[in-house]
C-alpha cells in the first residue's frame, strides 16, 4: 500500500474521476479534499485513526452521497457528513459547498437546556442558571440577536456588581468585549474588532463559553474549545457559579441556552413556616416532561408548584405533600384553591427529622404527576391532567412546619 501522502499526490491526478481509498471512502477531484487531509485517511485494519482530528462543527447533513453537495446550502460552514469510515466538514468555497476536510464527531455533551427571550431592555432576566459542578464552568448557546448578545458569570451570591461579562456583537455589532464587573464598574479587559457575528434577527448563531479559574474564554460554534474568539485571564480570579444572559441596545434576544457538564441541575434551599414560596422561580428545563427529584424534611404541608411564565399563584400547579396534619395529599390548579385530587397518605412526610425523597413531571400536554422515590415512576401517588404549562418550580412550606430541600430538575 502507498504511503498516504503518495496516496494523496496520486488521488490528486485523477481528475473528474472517483477513486476508493483504504476500506472503501469514495474520493474525486470534485470533492476539493486537500491533500494533507487526504493522507489523514489512513487505515490500520477499519479503523480510522482520529486522535488528531479537530470535533466536527455544526450539524450532520442527511445526504445519500459521501460529499457536501457540491452546489449552494445554505450555512455549508457549520455542517459535516457522514463518510465510510467517519465524518467530514463541509466548507463553502466559491459559492460552493465542498467537502473540506475530517473530522471526528463530538461525543454528545452532559448539559441542562433551557428556552429564553430577552427584550431590548440592557436588563439581565434575574433566572440565574445554575453552572455544572468542575473547575471549568461551560455554557454553549444559540441566540438570535442583531447586536448586543451579553453573557455574564456570576458568583454564588449572584451580585450584579461583581461578574465576568461577554459582550458579543456591541457597538453595532463591530465590537466584542469580556468585561471584568467590581463594585458596579465594569471595565473592557480585552477587546476585538470585529463584524458580524450576530447578523439579522431572524439568523440564529452559535456560541460557546468558559469560565475557570480566572480564565474566560468564547468562540463559535457549539464545540466547546474551538473557534475561539476571545480570551481574557483574571490576576485576581473572582468564582463562577451562575450564569444569565441580556440584550438591549436596539436589540431583543431569542436564546436557547445549555450548561454543560451534568444533565441535572441541582439546589439547596429552606423554606420557613409562613405559606410562601420562595419567590425565587427557578426555570424548568427544556423538554416535553419536566422532571424533578427531590428530598425534604419536612413535618408536614410541603408544597411543590409548578409556575407558567407569568409566575402567578393564580395559575400553577400545587402539590400538596402531607397537608392537614400529614394526613393527606392533594393536587390544585392554583395556589390554596379547590383540590382536584385528593389521597390519604397519613404521615408521608414523618416527623419532620427524617429526609423523604419524591419526585414529579408535569408534561407539555398538561399531565401532572408525582410520587415516592427518587425514580422518575416509582410508586406512582397522584396524577391529574390540567390547562397550565410548566415553566417554573418553586416550594414551600408552613402550618406548622418549615422545610429543608434538595431538588434536581433533570434533562
Amino acid at each position: 500500500m502507498k504511503a498516504p501522502l503518495a496516496l494523496a499526490e496520486s488521488l490528486s491526478q485523477r481528475s473528474g474521476r472517483s477513486v476508493v481509498v483504504g476500506d472503501g471512502i469514495a474520493m474525486s477531484t470534485l470533492l476539493r479534499v486537500p491533500l494533507l487531509s487526504v493522507a489523514m485517511w489512513f487505515f490500520t485494519g477499519s479503523a480510522l485513526k482520529t486522535a488528531e482530528l479537530d470535533y466536527c462543527i455544526g450539524e450532520e447533513m442527511d445526504v445519500d452521497i459521501e460529499a457536501c453537495g457540491g452546489g449552494v446550502i445554505p450555512g455549508c460552514n457549520t455542517k459535516y457528513v457522514k463518510i465510510a469510515s467517519g465524518y467530514a466538514q463541509c466548507k463553502e468555497t466559491d459559492g460552493n459547498c465542498v467537502t473540506d476536510k475530517i473530522c471526528q464527531k463530538a461525543p454528545t455533551p452532559k448539559e441542562v437546556c433551557y428556552a429564553a427571550k430577552t427584550p431590548d431592555n440592557q436588563k439581565y432576566t434575574g433566572d440565574h442558571w445554575k453552572l455544572a459542578p468542575g473547575a471549568q464552568k461551560q455554557v454553549a448557546f444559540k441566540v438570535k440577536a442583531k447586536n448586543d448578545a451579553h453573557l455574564s458569570f456570576f458568583g454564588g451570591k449572584k451580585e450584579q456588581g461583581n461578574r465576568y461579562e461577554i459582550v458579543i456583537g456591541g457597538g453595532g455589532d463591530k465590537f466584542s468585549w469580556i468585561r471584568r464587573c467590581t463594585s458596579n464598574r465594569c471595565h473592557n479587559k480585552h477587546e476585538l474588532k470585529k463584524t458580524g457575528f450576530n447578523g439579522k434577527l431572524s439568523e440564529e448563531r452559535e456560541f460557546w463559553a468558559t469560565c475557570e479559574n480566572g480564565k474566560v474564554q468564547w468562540g463559535t460554534g457549539l464545540v466547546v474549545g474551538q473557534s475561539m474568539q476571545q480570551e481574557w485571564v483574571d490576576s485576581d480570579p473572582m468564582e463562577c457559579e451562575y450564569v444569565d444572559i441580556r440584550t438591549g441596545w436596539g436589540s431583543t434576544g431569542d436564546w436557547n441556552f445549555c450548561v454543560r457538564g451534568s444533565k441535572k441541575s441541582c439546589h439547596e434551599v429552606s423554606t420557613k413556616d409562613n405559606k410562601k414560596y420562595t419567590g425565587t422561580h427557578w426555570m424548568l428545563p427544556r423538554g416535553p416532561e419536566k422532571k424533578v427529584v427531590m428530598k425534604v424534611k419536612a413535618k408536614n404541608d410541603a408544597h411543590v408548584g409548578f409556575f407558567t411564565k407569568k409566575k402567578s399563584n393564580q395559575n400553577m400547579y400545587e402539590i400538596v405533600i402531607g397537608g392537614w396534619g400529614d394526613s393527606q395529599s392533594v393536587i390544585r390548579q392554583c395556589n390554596q384553591c379547590k383540590n382536584e385530587v385528593v389521597t390519604k397518605t397519613k404521615e408521608i412526610n414523618g416527623d419532620g427529622f427524617e429526609e423523604k425523597e419524591f419526585w414529579a413531571t408535569c408534561a407539555d400536554d398538561g399531565m401532572l404527576r408525582w410520587g415516592k422515590g427518587n425514580q422518575i415512576g416509582e410508586e406512582l401517588m397522584q396524577e391529574f391532567k390540567g390547562k397550565h404549562s410548566c415553566d417554573y418550580f418553586d416550594v414551600m412550606t408552613g402550618w406548622g412546619s418549615s422545610g429543608t430541600w434538595e431538588f434536581c430538575m433533570l434533562a
